[in-house]
């Protein structure tokens, strides 16, 4: 029994890739979904994923503001019989935002979320599923990127009945020195003065 080399990537490009396959191995870079059948003499696949890119913050102009999360990369080596129906799907990038306009991006297929106001959509999982018949198993799976905004969130928080004081203080130093803010109805040590920011 031989091993096998199976690489499946998101990318964002003009031109894709047409699927690729030569004694040992198979690569496809081109969005969508297909089925895999494992040939003859083959008892493991050696996989590779690389999960659909978050979506940019762009300018009205095009050029990008910040950019959207890569999408994770997953490599592992998977036991296969000759014969076994795969399910492959490589996924889409996340769609980009426009901040001047307020636009969101698209998420990216499958299962990418759409972007928030002016948020550049997350990427698509690409995986691997194992089908047996109608019900498939996930073989391997690597997560899309998150989309790009012009803010974000961080939550901090402690066990009820844990001292926060001097923590939440400690967290509140590192945040106004790069400008953060409170959530104002949150527990914060904050003055008047901020508040008039």
């Amino acid at each position: 029994m031989r091993p096998w080399l199976l690489t499946l990537s998101s990318v964002i490009a003009v031109g894709v890739a047409a699927p690729v396959a030569n004694a040992d191995s198979f690569s496809d870079t081109t969005p969508g979904l297909m089925a895999f059948a494992v040939p003859v003499g083959v008892s493991s696949l050696t996989i590779s994923l690389t999960g659909g890119a978050g979506g940019d913050l762009r300018s009205g102009a095009g050029a990008t503001l910040v950019a959207g999360g890569r999408g994770a990369l997953v490599t592992g080596t998977v036991a296969v019989v000759a014969g076994q129906q795969l399910q492959l799907t490589v996924a889409a990038g996340g769609g980009n935002a426009d901040a001047t306009a307020g636009t969101h991006g698209a998420g990216g297929a499958p299962d990418g979320g759409a972007g928030g106001w002016s948020a550049g959509g997350g990427g698509g999982a690409t995986r691997v599923l194992s089908c047996q018949g109608i019900f498939c198993s996930v073989a391997v799976i690597a997560a899309g990127g998150g989309g790009a905004g012009a803010s974000g969130y961080i939550a901090v928080h402690v066990y009820k009945g844990t001292p926060y004081d001097a923590y939440f203080q400690g967290v509140e130093r590192i945040m106004d020195s790069y400008g953060g803010r409170p959530h104002w109805g949150k527990m914060h040590f904050q003055g008047s003065e901020v508040a008039a920011m």
